[in-house]
């Protein structure tokens, strides 16, 4: 009778949540979305610091230490095959701090047919370097043509950009992409914005108006076991094509196999249509190398041709005042090298030495040292 006993009493004590219904239960788990649900996005912080010495004695922030951008990002999967990406990038200017989205996009990345689409503010995908945010650059200075038709920051703007991956029977990598931009954002033609930020872009050649398309084509083709080659055309123009903007981009790729070992060649030419028969261009090339996983050398060339910038706001208004004032009227180049010590994926140490040659033939000498920190995944060493 004591066993008979003992399995009753145990049949009652399994028996006592069911019986008990919602109130039984004590402990649940969060549902998604919610505190401590499996939604909660990743959150990273980085800082891009600085420090340059140089023989110009015009240079305001010259031989002092610096941080020339902070970015907070916030990036999460919002649904199967839906990805959102808030970023937020910080810029000192003097005393006071400038915030601003530099990403706000959501990404549907399994459409039908192999499509992809992003809606909101996000890096324009115009040639290589663009789409890749600086602090992650192989060098710390920006290149004299991307400075000189974008600014000293990534190009970004307000849009619909959609991909497609073209299938082939060869198994090259193929994707065409297009996407409509607001053009308010940029080369910081922004209407009451542009004068806040006329020093930044003092150099930019590119005045848009209206909406701005782009396009843009890339293949990467292997050659062998050990090397690629990746291509790639981009263009932009804004209503009634009065600006138009092409790129082209090619990098060669060498990686030892079993090692670290990478050779690299890029090259990234610019050409702009301005429609008062002045068309200017620009071009950089870098040879990058790799020894380790903790070093990476290089060295860069720059050659970008200048015309005056802004002008054309009012062309409309003056059109025989400003007739050919988009004509070209100099031309920099310039040789940089660099070399960077990687401690971990989300710190790296840069130093670079850079020698300009302004459009009046002026000299300039400047070494930078760059310090690179953050925190989260988004800080990882990006790899093209």
């Amino acid at each position: 009778m004591n066993r008979i006993q003992a399995l009753l009493f145990l049949s009652l004590l399994a028996a006592v949540p069911s019986m008990a219904g919602e109130e039984g239960t004590t402990h649940r788990s969060a549902p998604v979305g919610s505190p401590g649900g499996i939604m909660n996005p990743d959150v990273s912080a980085i800082v891009n610091s600085m420090a340059f010495f140089t023989d110009d004695a015009r240079e305001a922030g010259r031989n002092k230490l610096f941080i020339k951008e902070t970015e907070i990002a916030f990036q999460s999967y919002l649904y199967p095959g839906i990805r959102g990406d808030f970023i937020v990038a910080m810029h000192p200017e003097g005393t006071e701090w400038h915030v601003h989205p530099e990403e706000a996009v959501v990404s549907f990345l399994d459409l039908p047919f192999g499509l992809q689409a992003q809606a909101g503010r996000r890096l324009i995908p115009f040639g290589r370097l663009n789409v890749v945010h600086p602090h992650h650059w192989m060098f710390a200075s920006t290149p004299l043509p991307v400075a000189h038709l974008f600014g000293d920051h990534a190009w970004f703007d307000d849009g619909v950009n959609l991909d497609c991956l073209i299938p082939n029977p060869w198994g090259i990598y193929c994707k065409l992409g297009a996407g409509v931009w607001s053009g308010e954002t940029l080369a910081g033609h922004a209407g009451e914005e542009a004068d806040a930020e006329e020093e930044e872009h003092e150099h930019a050649s590119v005045a848009w108006r209206g909406t701005v398309c782009s396009v843009r084509a890339n293949l990467d083709l292997p050659v062998g076991e050990m090397s690629n080659v990746g291509a790639g055309y981009s263009a932009a123009w804004d209503e009634g094509s009065r600006t138009v903007l092409h790129g082209c981009d090619l990098t060669l790729t060498y990686r030892r196999p079993m090692s670290y070992h990478r050779l690299r060649w890029a090259s990234e030419l610019f050409a702009a249509d301005t429609g008062h028969g002045g068309s200017p261009f620009g071009f950089y090339s870098l040879l990058a190398f790799t020894p380790d996983k903790y070093w990476e050398i290089g060295a860069r060339y720059d050659r970008s041709e200048l015309f005056a910038a802004g002008e054309a706001e009012h062309e409309e208004e003056h059109e025989e005042e400003h007739e050919g004032a988009l004509a070209v009227n100099g031309e920099e180049w310039g040789i940089s090298a660099f070399v960077t010590r990687y401690f971990t994926h989300s710190l790296f140490l840069r130093m670079e030495y850079r020698r300009v040659i302004d459009r009046f033939d002026a000299c300039e000498n400047r070494a930078v040292v760059q310090l690179v920190w953050g925190l989260g995944p988004h800080a990882h060493r990006l790899e093209e």
